[in-house]
């Protein structure tokens, strides 16, 4: 695809525009959807690019890289909750050399979650 090129060249309005194209071919193609969400969060439409990862679950509901994609973008959104959710998600169905980094996450997350204490009264 034309868009991968665009991707390569952080050409990201441009790689959006031909996996949207992509999609409009095939609705339920899981790499123009990917490469969609992949765009849309480069361009910092974040809620659109979580919308994206929403469909590959829809899909693919054992999908890792859309699970973690969404723990990743909800934590960018302010949405911890939401993406500890899914990070839990990622880690169930996480390849071994995955897990070290999805754990790192959660732990991220969850000293977020409570506003940087580690500790009751810290």
């Amino acid at each position: 695809l034309r868009a991968n090129l665009y991707l390569e060249e952080e050409r990201w309005q441009d790689a959006l525009n031909d996996y949207d194209k992509a999609a409009t071919l095939d609705a339920a193609s899981i790499p123009a959807l990917s490469g969609q969400a992949f765009a849309l969060a480069k361009l910092d439409r974040l809620p659109e690019a979580i919308d994206k990862n929403l469909q590959i679950l829809a899909l693919a509901p054992a999908d890792f890289t859309a699970q973690k994609n969404l723990a990743l973008l909800y934590r960018d959104n302010g949405q911890m909750e939401e993406a500890l959710r899914y990070a839990n998600a990622a880690l169930s169905v996480a390849p071994d050399n995955e897990r070290a980094g999805i754990e790192s996450l959660i732990q991220e997350l969850t000293t977020a979650g409570t506003g940087g204490a580690t500790t009751p009264g810290g």
